[in-house]
């Protein structure tokens, strides 16, 4: 099973942002989630996870290299009105009917 679930979350190509220039921020690190906002491609606000980051400093000027992959495609479910499955919170086994419980992660 375990296979069977990286085979298909490995298989989905997944939207990355490579964004440059961007102000520093010395807390910002690999993992975290960021919205990214560019009215000249997109009219909406993406999420992303931080997978590369780099730091340059020129001119005393302090940014960040990002390169992060779209959140949406990550968890199909997170932001439907079942959602996921969390322990001490909802019951096993999500159905439209049955809104208190959530789906297992695969």
């Amino acid at each position: 099973m375990i296979a069977a679930m990286l085979a298909d979350v490995q298989g989905k190509p997944r939207r990355m942002y490579k964004l440059s220039g961007v102000p520093g921020d010395p807390r910002r690190k690999v993992g975290d989630r960021i919205s990214i906002t560019d009215a000249q491609t997109s009219t909406s606000v993406r999420y992303g996870y931080i997978v590369e980051l780099g730091w340059s400093l020129s001119g005393g000027l302090f940014t960040n290299e990002i390169t992060a992959i779209d959140a949406n495609s990550l968890y199909e479910y997170a932001d439907n009105e079942i959602g996921y499955f969390i322990i001490g919170t909802n019951e096993l086994g999500a159905t439209v009917s049955y809104p208190s419980r959530g789906r297992l992660f695969y």
